[in-house]
């Protein structure tokens, strides 16, 4: 099997799939709008929009990095609600966020703080400590990695090639959520 060069090589693409058929269930959960929906065949998922189409191809860029590097996720998958661009994950039952810090395994979840660092998912741990679901500190909710913030502002020249989140994450003043979660690592 050859490989065709970089500069042709073709990314793969997967067409949104279109929400006019699901049936709303729930109200919005997180910063973007969105809800839980029950599509057709009886699957449950918590779907939301997106800013830009932009913003939704970052969120699913960064799923799929996650997933590459082995860290437990819900993989989102790309949605259209209303005609805009967003993305839904899943429904899984007996799994959901434990919207507080004391309850989320920091020992755990920081064997893969190096990961939530190099795809600087400011929004890691969620404003209300709820894009980590419990059990099995499965991350979710990639909207504030890569390029662009949770709300879906782009990052602009503080995304780039170094990794400051290596110390943001752990600061605080900065990003109190996943400071109080990571608090006992050290960057040894």
């Amino acid at each position: 099997e050859t490989v065709a060069p970089a500069d042709q090589a073709q990314v793969p693409t997967t067409e949104p799939i279109d929400t006019t058929e699901w049936t709303k269930t729930g109200g919005q959960l997180g910063s973007q709008p969105g809800g839980t929906y029950t599509d057709p065949d009886g699957n449950k998922w918590y779907v939301k929009q997106s800013k830009t189409p932009e913003h939704a191809a970052n969120e699913l860029l960064a799923g799929a990095l996650y997933d590459a590097a082995g860290v437990k996720i819900i993989k989102p998958t790309a949605v259209t609600t209303d005609g805009k661009p967003g993305t839904a994950t899943k429904w899984v039952e007996g799994v959901g966020p434990k919207p507080d810090k004391t309850k989320a395994s920091g020992f755990l979840l920081s064997e893969d703080f190096v990961i939530d660092a190099w795809l600087a998912n400011w929004d890691v741990i969620g404003l209300n400590y709820d894009n980590i679901m419990q059990p099995g500190n499965i991350r979710t909710d990639f909207g504030g990695a890569l390029l662009f913030r949770a709300q879906g502002e782009p990052k602009g020249n503080l995304f780039g090639n170094t990794v400051g989140e290596l110390n943001s994450l752990l600061d605080p003043k900065v990003n109190a959520q996943s400071a109080s979660v990571f608090k006992n690592i050290t960057l040894d």
